[in-house]
């Protein structure tokens, strides 16, 4: 059985790893667009749904899949998504004149595709 305090140096260490993660596909999809709109942003966080989809399900299964569930989806993609971004760089959209279309289909256009992602990738994993 594994103690909480090992748990937790996992889920912190794969947490790092998420957000290093994170920034390098961030940067990888922004720099390869000419747009202000942050599809880097976009796709880190649905790449990070879908993947929390999987891992939920899988979890499921057994008390091994429970403790690599936490560890993944708590650790890795805890540090791999990113709402805070989310709110920023929507919110610097809906504040500059013209854009402001833009900052809501953001906002909404993530939350909606997110979801999707969750649930879509969840049920395929379950019924596997």
């Amino acid at each position: 059985m594994m103690t909480d305090v090992l748990r937790a140096v996992l889920i912190g260490a794969f947490g790092g790893t998420g957000a290093v993660s994170r920034y390098m596909l961030d940067r990888f999809v922004q720099t390869r667009t000419s747009s202000y709109f942050p599809f880097g942003t976009l796709t880190v966080n649905l790449i990070g749904a879908a993947a929390l989809g999987a891992v939920d399900a899988l979890g499921s299964i057994s008390e091994l899949s429970k403790l690599i569930a936490s560890v993944l989806g708590v650790g890795f993609l805890g540090g791999f998504t990113t709402f805070s971004t989310l709110i920023y760089e929507s919110f610097a959209m809906l504040t500059q004149r013209g854009t402001r279309l833009s900052g809501f289909a953001n906002l909404a256009g993530s939350i909606a595709l997110g979801l999707t992602a969750y649930l879509a990738v969840f049920e395929l994993v379950r019924r596997a």
